[in-house]
């Protein structure tokens, strides 16, 4: 009976986790994703990137560099995978940051939130401010 109760606890944790973290598409991240509009692209970027996953040095990148090198392969790697957008109202300006998680979890690691060997999170950062989006960087997190 413990077992029964246990394995209905389990199940009710892991999918309470799945409603909480719902999936909500970001046109403006679709977009910027997918088109192939370079000047788009550019236009809608800080001067300078922050790039955990750029092998520079300060993690500081000029935008044309980064989107000439390493943006698209960033990118590639994220095809087809599940992202969380994140909202945030800071004075006048809109801040998001849209996660991906790499790697599986084990269900122990997601009910007790533990850090998981091999699981990496990219964060992309932007922020809205009078109704422009500005792509700010991208960072790692184990």
């Amino acid at each position: 009976m413990k077992r029964i109760i246990l394995f209905l606890t389990l199940m009710l944790l892991f999918s309470c986790d799945k409603e909480k973290k719902q999936v909500e598409k970001f046109t403006f991240w679709e977009t910027f994703t997918t088109t192939d509009d370079t000047n788009f692209l550019l236009n809608h970027s800080k001067d300078t990137i922050k790039c955990s996953e750029c092998n520079v040095e300060n993690e500081l990148i000029t935008k044309q560099a980064f989107f000439k090198n390493d943006f698209r392969g960033i990118i590639s790697k994220l095809k087809g995978e599940e992202y969380y957008t994140h909202k945030e109202k800071r004075n006048n300006e809109y801040i998001y940051r849209v996660s991906y998680t790499l790697g599986e979890k084990k269900i122990i690691d997601k009910i007790f939130n533990n850090k998981a060997e091999g699981v990496t999170t990219l964060i992309f950062m932007l922020t809205e401010k009078d109704r422009k989006i500005i792509f700010e960087g991208v960072i790692s997190v184990p």
